[in-house]
């Protein structure tokens, strides 16, 4: 995957402010609107650029408890079957498998305590497979971003 320079810096505009009109990105990279369109187009195709969104400040919209639990499932057999289950609750933000003592890392966002505790007892434990969770609650963030530092993109 080639990622020049000038696809860097695109892109660490596009991560600040995606609404950025081709010609402001043009008058800011020193490349041409049609070009721009061009690369922003290529880094749609390969992958590199998943979507275009709105973030969201969870707490001002009322979601005030931010969790990582992590699970432990019985057998292989069952990942497909719980992350088919997983993906589909809208109060999991972010599902990784990782290594180390438990299987999956889940990022779940709730109103509060009840909330959490009912996402974690009525939705994610009753799933098939699940031994076992631990849950952590995080008490501030001091960093909660979305973007990627393209200096650190492997040079070609």
């Amino acid at each position: 995957m080639e990622i020049d320079q000038s696809d860097r810096q695109l892109l660490t505009l596009v991560q600040d402010d995606c609404r950025r009109s081709y010609s402001d990105l043009a008058k800011e990279t020193g490349i041409s609107a049609s070009t721009i369109h061009d690369r922003l187009k290529r880094l749609q195709v390969r992958g590199v650029i998943k979507g275009q969104v709105a973030i969201l400040n969870a707490s001002a919209l009322g979601l005030d408890i931010c969790a990582f639990v992590q699970i432990t499932l019985s057998h292989p057999t069952k990942v497909s079957q719980f992350l088919q289950q997983i993906v589909a609750l809208p109060e999991v933000q972010e599902c990784h498998h990782v290594t180390g003592d438990f299987d999956y890392l889940l990022k779940i966002r709730a109103r509060n305590a009840a909330a959490l505790e009912s996402v974690i007892t009525e939705k994610i434990k009753i799933i098939e497979g699940v031994t076992r969770s631990h849950t952590a609650i995080a008490l501030s963030s001091a960093k909660d971003t979305p973007a990627v530092d393209c200096g650190l993109v492997p040079q070609e």
